[in-house]
């Protein structure tokens, strides 16, 4: 397994999951997590309405993944990555920190198509 270039893959999936999240974009957020984390996902912000327009704008200044573990189960894999960085939540906001857990799954052999299975903010 090449590190850097998963490291590299993953932190382009957090971002993508959070442009996703903000757009309200279900369709992709599915391509990007299990269906049983996208029914959480959709249980959290069941629809885009009038007070949540679905264009909020969270800017991830920076992003760090670091691989806690591997485990090959049958058929499918699971990863455990720490997300930390810095995020912006609003333009012209104050970039504050966060740190996340995930878990991702895939079947063995693929390549990619790691897709959110949990998450976990950590303090």
């Amino acid at each position: 397994m090449d590190v850097d270039s998963l490291t590299a893959l993953l932190r382009r999936q957090f971002v993508d999951l959070q442009s996703a999240w903000d757009r309200g974009d279900m369709v992709a957020l599915g391509a990007l997590a299990t269906s049983e984390m996208l029914d959480e996902l959709r249980m959290e912000r069941p629809a885009c309405a009038v007070a949540d327009p679905c264009d909020a704008s969270t800017e991830v200044v920076t992003v760090q993944a670091h691989l806690l573990g591997y485990e090959s189960l049958g058929s499918d894999a699971v990863l455990s990555v720490e997300f930390s960085g810095l995020i912006r939540e609003s333009a012209g906001g104050v970039a504050v920190p966060f740190r996340e857990l995930w878990m991702l799954t895939r079947s063995n052999g693929q390549v990619e198509g790691w897709r959110l299975a949990r998450h976990q903010a950590l303090l």
